[in-house]
């Protein structure tokens, strides 16, 4: 596994982070973004990733955008951790599945180009000739691929790795990065691959991200106190924190990775996915595609309520979002809804849109391995609406053997992933 994240680079920064409740939500640096209504966000450290890129002596991902290079550098992380000879191989068995989104605009440099040469009294009249002749001249043509086509990093890591098998980029949202990994799982449990690099990679923390969402007004606007604004299933919740990041894990066919004694650190077992076919930002108000995707995955594991030890909640901290998850548990679990520990890392590092889902089943197999969930910060009013067992503001120490990981996106994707702790012991 390899991860980037607002509470830190790897996998051990990251969780021990996750397991202290500690926040990475700040004011935003990567812009001017005093006069937006929403101000701060959860950025991943650039001090942190310069260094790292300067350690690891990756100065060909220096000037890639940001997701770009944060994906980069989780794929490095995690195929030396999962102890891949891909240099030795011809790969025809590896793919990659990616989720994730479009790149990053530069809007100073194309209001740059497009202020007009006769426009002495600023004015805002915009020299569309002008604009576009600059774009054409000044802008190569991997400037514009490499900055805005969603399939890039799953192109770039291919080429790195000479990953010659299934090959595919998916957006749909925040349940892309998972419905990444769900799909990579059905690629190698139908045999069209051995080994698959998934997971997903995102940064929107940029003018155009930012504004996208606010107008939506799916942000928090808690300027006084955001250190606190990501707060799920609290009454006084007002929207979601921004976040980016990346992770990617490596998935591999049972007996392929027992063969090469991999370290194995979970399975996954069941995975499950709908639509709303609803509305574009709103989860259907009775559940139905998120209890859908919910009994598919347990269903598919072959599993049954009483056996879910942990659920790792969408858990957005809007409004609508954590009711709509507290009725789909309630719905799918019934009387056991109340006795499942239940969080949400997002109150931790904010939403990483395209990558959320991947970063959080990171969290779900530490969890698994450590005996100990992550706690949803920030709970302080309790809402009668969402009145399950969230694990507020301290971690949990219990054991976790079969973990469910929820992600909703807008468009109404829904996905839902069931990782298992890995038995050896069970093959003889």
């Amino acid at each position: 596994m390899g991860v980037v994240s607002p509470l830190g680079i790897g996998v051990e920064e990251h969780w021990t982070a996750l397991k202290l409740g500690k926040s990475g939500v700040k004011k935003i640096s990567l812009f001017d973004a005093s006069n937006f209504p929403t101000d701060f966000a959860a950025e991943v450290d650039s001090a942190l990733l310069k260094d790292y890129i300067e350690l690891h002596d990756l100065h060909e991902i220096k000037g890639l955008s940001r997701h770009i290079q944060f994906g980069l550098i989780a794929a490095e992380m995690a195929t030396k951790d999962a102890g891949l000879d891909l240099e030795n191989s011809d790969c025809s068995g590896v793919g990659i599945y990616l989720g994730c989104g479009a790149g990053y605009h530069d809007l100073t440099k194309l209001a740059h180009y497009s202020i007009c040469s006769e426009d002495k009294q600023n004015t805002g009249h915009v020299d569309i000739k002008r604009l576009f002749e600059c774009i054409y001249l000044d802008i190569s043509p991997l400037e514009y691929f490499y900055g805005y086509n969603p399939n890039i990093l799953s192109y770039l890591i291919a080429k790195k790795y000479n990953l010659k098998g299934h090959s595919g980029t998916i957006v749909t949202a925040c349940a892309a990065g998972s419905q990444a990994i769900g799909d990579a799982y059905r690629i190698i449990e139908r045999g069209d691959a051995e080994c698959m690099l998934a997971g997903g990679s995102d940064s929107m923390i940029n003018h155009m991200g930012m504004a996208q969402f606010i107008l939506l007004q799916a942000l928090s606007t808690n300027k006084q106190d955001y250190h606190k604004a990501s707060r799920p299933f609290d009454k006084k919740r007002d929207g979601f924190v921004m976040g980016e990041g990346s992770a990617i894990l490596v998935l591999e066919e049972l007996r392929h990775a027992i063969n090469r004694d991999a370290r194995i650190y979970g399975e996954i077992v069941g995975y499950g996915s709908s639509c709303d076919a609803y509305r574009i930002t709103d989860s259907h108000m009775e559940a139905r595609g998120a209890i859908q995707s919910l009994e598919r995955a347990i269903s598919d594991g072959g599993l049954g309520p009483n056996d879910i030890d942990y659920i790792c909640a969408h858990g957005t901290s809007t409004q609508l979002n954590d009711k709509m998850e507290t009725i789909a548990i309630k719905r799918v679990f019934k009387d056991r809804a109340y006795k499942i520990p239940i969080s949400s890392m997002k109150s931790m590092f904010g939403h990483l849109i395209h990558a959320s889902g991947p970063v959080e089943l990171v969290g779900c197999v530490m969890a698994i391995l450590e005996g100990i969930i992550p706690p949803t910060i920030n709970y302080e009013n309790p809402d009668s609406a969402c009145d399950l067992d969230y694990i507020v503001n301290l971690a949990r120490r219990t054991t976790v053997d079969i973990a469910v990981k929820n992600a909703f996106g807008f468009g109404g994707q829904n996905v839902c992933l069931v990782v298992k702790r890995f038995e050896r012991d069970s093959l003889r």
